[in-house]
């Protein structure tokens, strides 16, 4: 897989200067990782943006390619991967999209001859086609990816970092830019394996099973091509690193539009479900509840059980905390008698009947204000060791605002226990400057919505449940 994610020589068929074209937004990415080594194949051209265009692929001064990218209309695909497979080369990316659809029978007739017995004949490893191939960020901030869509700047590494083997491609471009101004999560690698004509999912697993800089893997796949294989694989893998699935093809509209997609066929999903439970993977509706379980573990440690501790500046957050930990079998302990004297230091007498476990903090916000309010109540929380999990929910309003970095280094004294920060409305502009030091700043998790939060925590479990079982709990991806 290293030809994919760290080519050393590159061939482009289709790079085109008109900037309506993809050829001309792959062309772009892959200088703005490299500019050497770089050789385009074009039937008319001699150069474009001064580099030289060469005919075939036979005609190129050297005699090792890394990586092929074929970005051409469908009739000339089969020629080029032909002639790729002949050369030799290590890794070709088909991005060409409707190889499947189209109604040119012959050249899907070739294709399927090829692919029963090219695995015989070549030694070349193909991703795609429907595929706009990979992301891979390096240490030094440098990103290189051949999407066709084209990126001026990409989300960076961070401490602990996201890889994503994606069936459907625009995922790929779709995750860059939803992290490039707001980054929630580090972004490591990313696979749009498209229509697996070879490459597939275990081949990306076993890939990033390994890779340094990927602490959690994620998928979008529509059909898993190798079951037994990517069981196995699941079965070590998930002690060591979590894994988040998206599958999708329930129900049976969806099948139907999978086949149109990709041509797969969906399968069972009380298969994936039991492999869930086996074996620990979180199970994920969409793509939002995807990156909410990607951020938690990734920005904050892996909690070691169910136990939350709420503290809102609402009592609709207290109550609402209440009705969603027993729709998903969290547990809200009861505050001790130490806990209970310590709270009612800086609480009003008249709300000291009142605390319980979700706390109601917004009398204590208005006798002592929200900074010592919220950071005092969060370390008598945290020190009783009583709760796995710390949840605040807060009102985008200057009255409950305070310095976050307190909030941070709160955090930091108590390292085995996550902090999750939930929102009750609030003014949008002050959300906003809120979330860039927050989650962006300090990598505390943000949820504009307790249901989904605590819907969050409940994926969660289902790894802390399968680590705990297994003897190999990991002190939080994390640490």
């Amino acid at each position: 897989m290293d030809y994919f994610f760290e080519p050393k020589s590159i061939v482009i068929y289709g790079a085109s200067e008109n900037t309506l074209k993809s050829g001309n937004h792959v062309l772009k990415n892959v200088l703005n990782y490299k500019r050497e080594n770089i050789y385009l194949i074009h039937p008319m051209k001699d150069y474009v943006y001064g580099i030289r265009c060469y005919r075939s692929i036979f005609d190129l001064p050297i005699q090792m390619v890394d990586l092929s990218i074929i970005i051409l209309p469908v009739e000339f695909v089969f020629a080029a991967l032909l002639d790729c497979l002949d050369f030799g080369v290590s890794g070709i990316i088909i991005e060409s999209g409707a190889i499947y659809l189209t109604n040119d029978f012959e050249t899907l007739e070739k294709i399927h001859q090829l692919k029963k017995n090219y695995k015989d004949n070549y030694k070349s490893r193909i991703m795609g086609p429907n595929s706009i191939g990979i992301y891979n960020a390096f240490e030094n901030g440098i990103g290189f990816t051949t999407s066709l869509i084209h990126f001026k700047r990409f989300p960076e590494l961070k401490e602990k970092n996201l890889s994503m083997i994606s069936q459907t491609g625009l995922t790929l471009s779709g995750l860059l830019f939803s992290q490039n101004n707001q980054q929630e999560v580090g972004i490591s690698k990313i696979a749009s394996i498209g229509n697996k004509f070879d490459i597939n999912e275990s081949d990306l697993l076993d890939y990033l099973e390994e890779d340094k800089n990927t602490n959690v893997i994620a998928f979008y796949l529509e059909d898993i091509s190798e079951g037994r294989k990517f069981v196995e694989q699941c079965k070590r893998i998930s002690k060591k690193k979590p894994l988040i699935l998206l599958k999708s093809g329930i129900s049976n509209k969806a099948k139907k539009a999978i086949i149109s997609h990709t041509g797969s066929i969906a399968g069972n999903y009380k298969n994936i479900q039991a492999l869930s439970t086996q074996f620990g993977i979180i199970l994920v509706e969409d793509f939002a509840e995807l990156f909410n379980v990607g951020k938690c573990l990734l920005n904050q440690p892996i909690p070691k059980g169910n136990r939350i501790g709420v503290i809102s500046i609402s009592g609709a957050g207290t109550v609402l905390s209440c009705d969603f930990a027993m729709k998903y079998n969290l547990e809200l302990p009861k505050l001790s008698s130490v806990q209970l004297d310590k709270l009612k230091s800086f609480f009003p007498e008249f709300a000291w009947k009142d605390i319980n476990n979700p706390i109601d903090i917004w009398s204590a916000v208005e006798k002592v204000g929200p900074e010592k309010a919220y950071m005092k109540s969060g370390e008598i929380l945290l020190k009783e060791n009583t709760i796995d999990i710390l949840v605040y929910f807060l009102t985008g309003i200057k009255e409950t605002e305070f310095d976050w970095r307190l909030l941070y280094e709160l955090n930091q004294q108590y390292p085995e226990i996550p902090i999750y920060f939930g929102l009750i409305g609030g003014d949008k502009k002050i959300l906003r400057t809120w979330r860039k030091i927050i989650e962006v700043r300090y990598n505390i998790p943000m949820f504009f919505s307790i249901s989904n939060l605590f819907k969050t925590i409940s994926k969660i479990m289902i790894y802390v449940n399968y680590v705990s079982k297994e003897g190999t709990f990991l002190r939080g991806v994390t640490s």
